[in-house]
């Protein structure tokens, strides 16, 4: 994918979760990219809240800047 240098960076972090998870590690890098320029950005304030855990999740979420629950970046949250 071409783009800004952050745009490449947020697309190999993106990857990079892609290919830790359980669910996609078997995805070889043809499949991961396409996958992951399938993802919506979405920008949030600290402290806000992305998502209910309490409640049903019906997409993937990869923390790209800070952290979600004190977990690192690049973690792919699919529980």
């Amino acid at each position: 994918p071409g783009g800004t240098l952050v745009n490449i960076v947020y697309h190999n972090i993106k990857k990079w979760a892609l290919k830790s998870s359980p669910l996609f590690h078997n995805f070889d890098n043809r499949e991961l990219d396409q996958i992951a320029l399938q993802f919506t950005t979405k920008y949030a304030k600290s402290k806000s809240l992305i998502m209910d855990m309490e409640k049903q999740v019906d997409a993937l979420v990869i923390s790209i800047e800070g952290k979600i629950n004190s977990k690192p970046i690049g973690t792919l949250f699919n529980d």
